[in-house]
């Protein structure tokens, strides 16, 4: 099983937190494969730019993970909510690595 230091999002967070715990995650991910596509959001990037990493890390956990992952892609059309949902399921998925 994969180390987890990212946290899971409250419906009170913001943007900036999740983006923290992105990178938190992206982080845990590259210690268990360091060839993941997925990068850093910068406080400067925009939430498609968030949206985007967080799919590609989506892909990037589906495929080291053996069993079937619970998260999905984020749509462009998708609220906060979604997106904090999604990315609890990930934490979770990155943990059973």
């Amino acid at each position: 099983m994969a180390t987890v230091t990212a946290n899971s999002i409250t419906s009170t967070s913001n943007l900036e937190k999740l983006r923290i715990e992105l990178n938190n995650l992206i982080s845990d991910v590259t210690n268990v494969d360091s060839s993941i596509n997925a990068s850093s959001v910068l406080s400067t990037d925009s939430l498609e730019d968030l949206r985007i990493q967080f799919n590609t890390l989506v892909k990037d956990v589906d495929s080291i993970q053996s069993a079937a992952i619970t998260s999905n892609a984020i749509l462009p059309v998708n609220s906060f909510e979604e997106l904090r949902i999604e990315f609890n399921n990930l934490v979770v998925d990155v943990g059973n690595i």
